[in-house]
């Protein structure tokens, strides 16, 4: 499984508000489910980027609200918008801040988790008893396209939304509510498609072996995917509050 740091996020930072639509989508829509009785709650934010879901998050918590990531020029991207909340550096799998906390969030950063029981857990720990988790997470399904390629660099695991339903109430969390959505965007060519996963950060580097195995995928999608429309990708995503027990 890849880690978030060993990612090109901090490098793509200063374009990332401008190319990351999809990401943008997953933020708005889970704070639809933001809850207003929280308002002025301790807060923390995993994987807060550049503040897609805080700035939602930001006008029920203000000062109250830790919004962390693993990048720090995402943070710094994150600072300048003058939120209001405030802005540290944390390992999202191996927090060192102390709660309880009556509220947690996340967003399109649980897919990279490598133990998402081990995680949760850590998460729990930093939550007091009936503190509410809020998150999102790209699930299986998402990129199918892609990955039916023959060959193409899957960086993700996808896990399906059941497992991670299972995680959170293996890990003191009781479910709450969840709902999953899906939805498919359309790229120019699947050399654009490409070019906007690079553009976010979202790649892992590699040598000249896995660069020629990339390519040969691209072209592959290109040809059994490509239409009048351009090339689809489909994105899959589960939504899901949880309570502290």
């Amino acid at each position: 499984m890849v880690r978030p740091c060993e990612l090109g996020f901090g490098a793509k930072a200063e374009q990332y508000d401008a190319r990351a639509q999809v990401q943008a989508r997953v933020a708005g829509w889970t704070a639809e489910w933001l809850d207003p009785a929280l308002a002025g709650l301790d807060a923390l934010e995993f994987g807060a980027g550049t503040g897609l879901f805080t700035r939602y998050a930001a006008r029920l918590h203000g000062r109250r609200l830790w919004a962390t990531d693993v990048a720090e020029p995402m943070l710094e991207v994150g600072r300048r918008a003058s939120l209001g909340c405030r802005w540290l550096e944390q390992d999202a799998w191996n927090p060192s801040l102390e709660g309880p906390f009556g509220a947690l969030y996340t967003t399109s950063l649980l897919q990279w988790c490598p133990d998402p029981l081990d995680t949760l857990r850590k998460w729990r720990g930093l939550a007091e008893a009936g503190s509410r988790l809020l998150g999102a997470v790209f699930v299986a399904g998402t990129m199918r396209e892609w990955e039916s390629c023959e060959g193409a660099l899957g960086q993700v695991a996808w896990r399906a939304e059941a497992d991670w339903l299972v995680a959170l109430e293996g890990s003191c969390w009781s479910l709450v509510r969840s709902e999953v959505a899906s939805w498919v965007e359309y790229a120019e060519s699947a050399r654009e498609a490409a070019r906007s996963w690079h553009g976010i950060g979202a790649v892992v580097s590699g040598g000249e072996r896995r660069v020629g195995e990339f390519l040969r995928s691209m072209r592959r999608y290109q040809r059994e995917w490509g239409g009048g429309r351009g090339v689809p990708c489909t994105w899959r995503v589960l939504r899901f509050e949880a309570e502290g027990r």
